[in-house]
């Protein structure tokens, strides 16, 4: 499949601002800018395949001028609608062009929860961002007709190491993700309660202590807010948490949740003591676990007690009520369970 390498993108061509007013702020007149123009890429828009992922797009426009001497930086966004109402950022630069890879787009196709393998419309523009006082200078959208490839997106990280999980900088079990590639870090982390585990832990950058934050948390019920820059570790109570992280704002929230489980016959029993507890994938935004079966009946289970327990049928779908799901050849088996499609799956390893 060719891919297109150049797409142009013709920003305001002359934007006027009126004389700085009292308290010195640009003011932008809307009524003196020019309608910028898109280059569609070709007839085809964006097209290409999982085979392209390491093949650069570059995008380029013309530079805004604001007619004073500041600097201007560009921020390339997508969308799913012509209002920009749900957006995810391609890029952000001072320069007027930039190289992404199809793997970049595609990933920013994936963020957008756009289906893998279906055709759809999306939306291009370009944002001139001057400063915090001066609205910024948008281009006009263009549409664009493409088709993103299933993929798992390489969101930015960072890590929750504390007592629960060993103090492991980088370890699987403390991990939250930036969704929409803006510094904000969400997932759900369950902070299990044992002897060695007081409720702490911190944020770090990277797998590893070199760059960390501590700081403080406010509790409001079951749920916690606070600040993050301070070196003191955080402290919760013992429990299952929806994390939410602005790196921006340097706040912290966590929202008390629901865990999983799985529990049957076939996983050693039915009784209260018995759940098998999954790990929520962030990256992959949902539960699993993997653990050894015997022949027999199991199915999922929510904070280990009943009236919020979910079977599942023999297409992969996740039901209120039936039967409990059948192991019927012994072994390793890794379980996926996706409450955001409704759908599980039952795979044996050894």
């Amino acid at each position: 499949m060719k891919i297109f390498q150049y797409i142009a993108v013709i920003l305001l061509g002359a934007v006027l601002f009126s004389s700085c007013s009292e308290d010195d702020k640009l003011t932008y007149n809307p009524e003196l800018a020019t309608e910028s123009n898109i280059s569609l890429p070709g007839a085809d828009g964006l097209v290409f395949t999982k085979d392209d992922a390491d093949e650069l797009i570059t995008f380029e426009w013309s530079a805004t001028d604001p007619g004073v001497s500041v600097q201007v930086d560009y921020v390339v966004e997508l969308s799913t609608t012509n209002v920009f109402d749900v957006v995810t950022t391609l890029a952000e630069t001072s320069e007027t062009s930039v190289d992404i890879k199809v793997s970049g787009v595609n990933n920013a196709l994936i963020a957008l929860e756009l289906d893998p393998g279906v055709e759809t419309q999306v939306y291009l523009r370009v944002l001139a961002k001057i400063n915090e006082n001066v609205e910024d200078i948008s281009s006009a959208f263009k549409e664009y007709t493409t088709t993103p490839y299933e993929t798992i997106i390489d969101y930015p990280m960072i890590y929750v190491p504390g007592a629960y999980q060993g103090w492991s900088p980088g370890a699987e079990n403390g991990r939250l993700y930036s969704y929409n590639f803006d510094n904000v870090y969400e997932g759900i982390i369950r902070i299990t309660e044992t002897a060695e585990n007081n409720g702490e832990f911190k944020l770090t950058e990277g797998p590893s202590w070199d760059v960390n934050w501590g700081g403080t948390l406010t509790a409001d019920g079951d749920n916690y807010t606070g600040t993050v820059g301070g070196g003191d570790n955080f402290k919760v109570t013992p429990g299952t948490y929806m994390f939410r992280v602005d790196l921006d704002a340097n706040t912290i929230t966590l929202t008390k949740t629901d865990y999983w489980g799985i529990i049957g016959e076939a996983i050693g029993g039915w009784g209260d003591a018995d759940d098998v507890i999954m790990h929520y994938n962030g990256q992959r935004m949902y539960w699993e676990a993997t653990a050894d079966f015997v022949a027999g009946g199991w199915k999922f289970r929510k904070n280990s007690s009943w009236g919020g327990d979910l079977t599942g049928d023999s297409n992969g779908n996740l039901v209120g009520s039936g039967d409990n799901i059948s192991c019927d050849t012994p072994g390793k088996y890794h379980v996926t369970f996706d409450l955001n499609n409704m759908t599980y799956t039952f795979e044996i390893v050894e």
